[in-house]
């Protein structure tokens, strides 16, 4: 999900400071193990798992990336953007079809995560 890693760091890098992410996904634990991993690296995550409830929270100006699920029953992720867009123009967004997961291997009590096709 995290997807894009280069994106990711270049808005690490233009701002000392946290960026916020609004994170929409409707499966709880991607979202969970998605919020978890941009917090680990400094990101200030809203995360919702249902789109609409995203979208009646929405606060136009509040978020630097979206970070939204293509496939969600209730509205996609298109849908969903477009919505946004209505709202505010000027987001960054990262559409995601795939799942995170943790890597088999753990070093120094650390969690890697990759993408999982």
């Amino acid at each position: 999900m995290l997807g894009d890693e280069q994106n990711i760091n270049s808005l690490k890098k233009n701002s000392k400071k946290k960026n916020r992410v609004l994170l929409v996904d409707d499966d709880p634990d991607t979202t969970r193990i998605s919020k978890t991993a941009l917090e680990r690296n400094g990101f200030e995550v809203q995360a919702f798992e249902n789109p609409i409830s995203a979208l009646d929270n929405f606060k136009p100006g509040s978020y630097d990336l979206l970070l939204v699920d293509i496939k969600m029953r209730e509205m996609d992720g298109f849908e969903l953007y477009d919505e946004i867009r209505k709202l505010h123009l000027a987001t960054e967004r990262m559409f995601h079809n795939k799942t995170i997961q943790p890597k088999a291997s753990c070093k120094h009590n650390k969690i890697n995560f990759e993408l999982a096709s």
